[in-house]
């Protein structure tokens, strides 16, 4: 009861709010491209309040996400697949910074769920990875079986989180970032626990943090062919 009716409010302050939000970057997106006569200084004035528009909003879309339920239907779902999909798209940005990639998958077995919602939850995962090692380090991801459960790890550097804070990081609004809104590991553990699953985290020695999850087997899954371990 208490999920849906924070499920009723997030959804009606959404709207309410995301109404005034798009008339609001509209207006501001016609005058930057429009007001050729505008100063160099109006004009970066206008960006910075189009910026701060677009982090309202996804502060907005973040308390939806957090609030509203997270998968019906559940599908058989590997983790192995959706981490093929998601890595591509890190690629770049992490050579780019100087962080090696490497994945160790020793398990393939599916689990049920919501692939979408999954997806969210590893890319969460590899967003505070990446976003914690500006200057340079690791990630790297293991799939692995243990006791009837998928278990997905993610390692890196970077990241110095003591005792308390790894306790209180999976809350709404803790953050350690300066400019995080403190919800992203938030949506990922609900979705995780809706899906009968557990997301933990791991303060590890010499800077290293490991976050994960572990999932059920989907009942009738059968063990494919293993990717072993590869760097990017």
């Amino acid at each position: 009861r208490e999920d849906a009716a924070l499920g009723r409010t997030a959804a009606s302050i959404a709207h309410e709010i995301r109404n005034p939000l798009n008339s609001l970057s509209m207006g501001l997106q016609r005058l930057h491209m429009e007001g050729t006569e505008l100063a160099g200084e109006h004009r970066h004035f206008i960006e910075i309040m189009l910026d701060a528009v677009h982090r309202a909003n996804s502060i907005v879309t973040g308390l939806l996400d957090y609030a509203s339920p997270h998968y019906s239907n559940p599908q058989p779902v590997r983790l192995d697949l959706i981490i093929d999909t998601i890595l591509p798209l890190y690629q770049a940005r992490c050579a780019e910074q100087g962080i090696a990639l490497t994945t160790d998958v020793t398990c393939t077995d599916q689990v049920a769920g919501d692939q979408k919602r999954l997806s969210q939850v590893v890319e969460n995962l590899l967003t505070n990875a990446v976003e914690a090692q500006p200057n340079g380090g690791f990630i790297t991801i293991a799939i692995t079986r243990a006791a009837g459960a998928v278990a997905m790890d993610v390692t890196n550097g970077g990241f110095t989180l003591s005792p308390e804070q790894a306790e209180r990081i999976t809350e709404p609004y803790f953050t350690t970032k300066p400019s995080g809104t403190g919800l992203g590991l938030a949506i990922a553990r609900r979705i995780i626990t809706a899906h009968g699953g557990e997301l933990h985290v791991h303060p590890l020695p010499e800077s290293r943090v490991r976050i994960g999850f572990h999932l059920p087997v989907f009942a009738g899954s059968t063990n494919h062919p293993s990717h072993g371990t590869s760097a990017a």
